[in-house]
């Protein structure tokens, strides 16, 4: 089993993985008009969104 210090490579994959949820669902991109990415994405994919 790989280890990196104190921590173990299964840790670090699920760090990573928490790492890329939030940042995906949770935080304000100013890009996207301080929507989360999946937020945008859903936006765009709703009626309203699109006829506007």
């Amino acid at each position: 089993m790989l280890v990196l210090g104190d921590t173990h490579l299964n840790e670090v994959r699920r760090m990573a993985e928490d790492w890329r949820h939030r940042y995906n669902h949770d935080r304000p991109h100013r890009s996207l008009g301080g929507l989360s990415p999946i937020r945008y994405a859903m936006a765009l994919s709703t009626p309203a969104f699109i006829s506007e």
